[in-house]
């Protein structure tokens, strides 16, 4: 049975690259700006916004190869407009991080972001259309995602690792805003500050700790941003490569040999982070 056709958010623009397997968009807003944009104007945290920048990933990929299967590699092979599926994918973020966010504020803000001078639309019969029709990419996305919603960004490893390369106690307020930062609990398991006091870096003053706390969240925000980062490294990984990435740009020696400190977090090692700074480095 195939799914009811939805409703663009923009008229079909001329034929321009695209992710294979959707529609066309404009060129002077590509799907990632638009995602994050919608997430700022919903005021969501930012691990909301970066697990639907990982659903975002995930639909991609699978398109693209469905396109490239069935030999339809760079044509539209479903009906479903790029920003109604990355709306989509934001609004199921939503709900699977329970930062629930209404319907009628996710069609109006994805209206007002691609069209910025119109009024918020009314209850007619073209907001009833797009509203059914985000409802219906929703159920698209969660078909293409097999109903898994699990998604794990690296910004609580991030959090973890600065905790044990700083003196805990010390820098206890850096990251502490409304849990989307260092105060997050994350995953299971995961090494606690408080488990160890040693061999932490003391010669750091705390506006320059500061600092590094923020550019090692923004290295983790960038890294959402690409494909192969996201779906082909583990969260802790990426939240490595992020730390020491914000640690060499601000001259922050680590606390102990760059090898011994990969094994403080376990399974990845160090050949693992060096190629993701590589390429998280190849972004900017």
């Amino acid at each position: 049975m195939n799914p009811t056709p939805t409703e663009p958010l923009v008229p079909p623009p001329p034929s321009v690259a695209v992710p294979a397997g959707s529609k066309p968009y404009p060129g002077a807003l590509p799907p990632m700006d638009y995602l994050l944009l919608c997430g700022d104007l919903l005021d969501l945290p930012r691990i909301t916004t970066a697990v639907a920048q990982i659903y975002m990933h995930r639909c991609n990929r699978h398109l693209a190869r469905e396109a490239e299967r069935h030999g339809t590699a760079g044509r539209s092979t479903t009906d479903l407009d790029v920003y109604l599926m990355t709306s989509a994918c934001l609004h199921l973020a939503c709900k699977s991080t329970e930062t629930l966010r209404k319907v009628r504020d996710m069609v109006n803000v994805g209206n007002l972001v691609l069209h910025a001078k119109q009024p918020y639309l009314n209850l007619d019969d073209r907001y009833q259309r797009l509203r059914d029709s985000l409802v219906t990419a929703e159920l698209m996305v969660l078909r293409i995602l097999r109903f898994d919603v699990n998604a794990q960004p690296p910004h609580v490893w991030v959090a973890r690792i600065i905790r044990r390369t700083l003196e805990p106690e010390r820098y206890a307020d850096i990251y502490d805003d409304d849990g989307d930062t260092l105060s997050d609990d994350g995953e299971e398991g995961a090494v606690r500050a408080s488990d160890t006091r040693t061999d932490t870096n003391a010669s750091v003053s705390h506006p320059m700790a500061r600092t590094f706390a923020q550019l090692a969240w923004v290295h983790a925000n960038d890294s959402m941003r690409s494909e192969k980062l996201a779906l082909d490294y583990a969260p802790r990984v990426l939240a490595l490569a992020s730390v020491y990435m914000a640690s060499h740009a601000l001259d922050i020696p680590l606390p102990q040999p760059f090898e011994t400190w990969c094994t403080l977090w376990g399974e990845p090692n160090a050949g693992q982070i060096k190629a993701a700074v590589l390429d998280l480095a190849a972004i900017y």
